[in-house]
């Protein structure tokens, strides 16, 4: 998915950890504010899916002594609004099919990713120059 940006937001880097997830929240908010068709609902569906990105890199591919760093931008396009998350994690697609079997909704953890595609309308993976690339793209709500 290429994504043709009519307005880019600056870069962000946090830590991935839950303690910037704040950071990321207004980052989201100033990227919802650029688009008077992206409503607080749609925006939270946003800043969730990227919130569940940063963790589950936090949970899954970080130390907990040594925190990974991701790098977060987006724009806004005609009809959509992206945010990229890049990290130097080891690969891991978030749009792989998931392991066989439901997931187990009463252990912690395993629903995490199912969330990220429901909340936003395309997810797409790259592995570029050994980090992982992923997008999240919110089309405009219809008027």
């Amino acid at each position: 998915m290429t994504v043709e940006a009519h307005a880019q937001m600056d870069l962000l880097h946090i830590p991935a950890s839950t303690d910037a997830l704040p950071r990321l929240a207004e980052y989201v908010a100033r990227l919802g504010d650029r688009v008077g068709s992206c409503g607080g609902l749609r925006r939270n569906r946003l800043r969730l899916a990227a919130e569940e990105i940063v963790v589950n890199i936090a949970r899954h591919a970080s130390p907990p002594d040594r925190p990974a760093w991701v790098t977060v931008d987006g724009g806004v396009t005609e009809d959509a609004v992206w945010l990229r998350i890049t990290d130097s994690a080891p690969p891991f697609d978030p749009t792989a099919p998931p392991a066989a079997g439901p997931p187990q909704p009463w252990t912690e953890g395993g629903v995490g990713l199912l969330l990220v595609r429901s909340m936003v309308d395309h997810v797409c993976y790259r592995r570029v120059d050994g980090h992982n690339e992923t997008t999240l793209l919110l089309r405009m709500a219809v008027r």
